[in-house]
């Protein structure tokens, strides 16, 4: 799967919409100071690709993204 883009909106901190394109070759960095939404963004990420998680263990699977 390769990735082309990403809208999140009402997203945990993520409140108005936010558009990521990404680029088809390189590198992606997430840099920012601290608690501005960068685990938000990755989780979003995750979300959107692997659906919303329930059972057992999910909280442990949602830290691997830290």
């Amino acid at each position: 799967m390769i990735l082309q883009s990403l809208t999140v909106q009402g997203f945990k901190c993520i409140g108005e919409k936010l558009e990521l394109e990404f680029p088809l070759n390189g590198r992606i960095a997430i840099i920012g100071h601290n608690e501005c939404g960068k685990t938000t963004l990755l989780e979003a990420l995750w979300y959107a690709i692997y659906g919303l998680q329930r059972g057992k263990g999910v909280e442990r699977e949602l830290s691997l993204i830290h």
